[in-house]
């Protein structure tokens, strides 16, 4: 039991060390691979849209955003009235 808590404790301690988070894998180091942040270089990073733009693409045309979200607006009202009524099975 003691050693199971030894493992714990040294696990938890180097996720709370600096080094485990500048060799991760998951972000890339950016411009150079500084360590730091540089902010002469931040202009001279990507700067692209994170989501595909699917509206664009259909084959058919969508409803404004004001529309969306009074649909959306009327489903969570519909669904609330449903859950309160216990009107569900599950």
């Amino acid at each position: 039991m003691e050693d199971a808590r030894g493992q714990i404790s040294e696990l938890v301690s180097s996720l709370d060390r600096r080094e485990g988070l500048v060799n991760s894998g998951a972000t890339s180091p950016g411009l150079g691979g500084s360590k730091e942040p540089n902010m002469e270089n931040r202009s001279a990073t990507r700067n692209r849209p994170r989501t595909y733009p699917y509206f664009r693409y259909l084959p058919y045309q969508v409803e404004d955003d004001a529309q969306r979200q009074k649909n959306l607006q009327d489903i969570i009202d519909h669904l609330y009235i449903a859950i309160e009524a216990g009107d569900f099975a599950p």
